[in-house]
This record gives C-alpha cells, structure tokens and sequence, in this order.
C-alpha cells in the first residue's frame, strides 16, 4: 500500500500571527496522522494595492465595480505562493488547506481513493456548502463506498481545501502573474484554466459554521462602486459582458466535457467498491 506522505504533500495557509489556528489544525491533522507544512500566508491588510505589481486594478474596477479587498489580494498571493512551491519543487500532487478549515475523519481515505482512481483530475475542489449541494451536478461515479466524483455545472467559490497536481500548479502560476479574480473563482472557471476539475460529495473538508471572515475582512460584501467618469458609465456594460461570457462558456465547457466524464464514469464502475 502507498502511504499517503509519499504520493501528497500538504501545505497548511496561515498567518504567522495566528496562533490558536495554527494549533487548532495541526493537532487535527496529526490526529489524522497526516504530515504537512505551513506556508506563512501574505499579509497586505491596511496596504495600499492598487498599485501591486501582481494586482490589475483598472480590469477589476472595470468588470466588477470596485477593487479587490487587500485581504482578498493577500489571500489570492497566499495561494499562489503554495503553486508556486509545487512547480520549484516537482511535487506531483498537493493538498492545500487554509488554516480555519475543518477536517473530516474520512480525508485520508478520501485522498487515498483519488490518488488511486485512474480519473485524469487535475483540480478536485472540496466544497460543503449547502448551495453546492442543491445544485444539478454532473454524477461521474463513487470513489469509494460513500464519497462520489461530480462536476458542477455552475461557478462555486471556496478554496479553503482542495487536492491538485502539478500541472494545475504551473498552469494556476501563469494565470494569477495579473490578478483581477479571486482564487476560488478562477478555480471555478475551467474553460479559462484548461484543468479537469471535478468535486467530492459528501466533502471531507469543510468550512466553520461561524463562517469566520476576520483575515480577509467582510468588507467586500458592501455594494457600492468606486468609478467615476467613463469608467463608470462603461462598468455596466463591461459587467453584463462579462456575465454573459461566463454564462455561455461553463455551458459549453460542461458540455464538452461530458463525453471525457463519460469515460471516467465507466472506470470508476468497474474499479469502485459497492456498498453491500
């Protein structure tokens, strides 16, 4: 049998600073015999970032009215850092966590069983909330007794968990050099990124029920738009673009993608253990 610490590394996010957090999901993860390495996240709250050289102001104020939050850019950059240890360092595959994240007692059996699969997954995003499940997924097969293999047909964000290999790290490197996308919502465009990215249902990793919003702050839900001149009479049409791009293509992405999870459909049938 493979042990998991040979095929996966995992890289915990988290600010220097928080202590309890860091505490909190170590001993969670040595309960779960899982080895991992903290990667000290990017801080830019109280900065100024429209002018980061890795941030592209004027498309973000464009497309969605008013800047990212500096706690979203350092959340972004936080991720990036960790893609970008998987690329110098050749690890083949990775699990990425944020340090508030809740683990289930089922995730060593759940990474084992991806690993394992013959499914050519390049991104398998772990999402648990409600709205995720309400949705018409995409049914691709069971990757053991409980936990099944799905793709959405629809944006979902969240990217506090998630498994990826190296090619979706070198790829995720490239695309974020300009960033005007939060990370889980690049995620969530595959037709953009070229991954396979698919989910677990039930998710062995799962967000805190308070929903604790503190390191990257709860002020980029304010509605309001920052433009002013042309920028602002240009906004509304430049989002309704957008919006209609998006529409169409995760239509057609998800279309184009049903003959591949077809297939993947039949190897997971005959290599996935029934329930009785």
């Amino acid at each position: 049998m493979i042990h998991l610490d040979d095929v996966i590394r995992i890289f915990v996010i988290s600010l220097t600073t928080c202590a309890e957090r860091r505490k909190r999901i170590a001993v969670r993860l040595e309960e779960l015999g899982l080895s991992f390495e903290f990667v000290d996240a990017v801080d830019l709250r109280g900065t100024e970032i429209s002018r980061h050289p890795a941030y592209d102001s004027a498309r973000r104020r464009l497309f969605f009215g008013r800047d990212l939050m500096p706690g979203e850019l350092g959340c972004l950059l936080s991720h990036r850092k960790v893609y970008e240890l998987i690329a110098s360092r050749g690890i083949s595959n990775a699990l990425v966590l944020e340090d508030d994240a809740m683990l289930e007692d089922d995730l060593p059996e759940v990474l084992e069983a991806l690993i394992h699969s013959r499914v050519a997954w390049d991104l398998v995003r772990f999402l648990d909330k409600q709205k995720v499940y309400r949705k018409k997924c995409r049914h691709i097969g069971m990757i053991d007794v409980i936990h099944e293999l799905a793709r959405l047909p629809t944006n979902s964000g969240g990217a506090y968990g998630y498994l990826l290999n190296q090619r979706a790290a070198m790829r995720l490197v490239k695309l974020m050099e300009r960033n005007w996308l939060q990370n889980d919502v690049l995620h969530s465009r595959a037709w953009m990124t070229g991954l396979n990215v698919f989910i677990v249902r039930p998710s062995p990793v799962t967000h805190p029920v308070e929903d604790d919003d503190s390191m990257i702050g709860s002020e980029r839900f304010k509605k309001g738009f920052e433009l002013t001149g042309w920028r602002r009479v240009a906004h509304p049409f430049a989002r309704f673009a957008m919006k209609l791009q998006d529409q169409v293509m995760k239509r057609l992405h998800y279309q184009k993608a049903s003959f591949s999870d077809w297939r993947a459909r039949e190897v997971l049938a005959k290599s996935c253990p029934r329930r009785d």
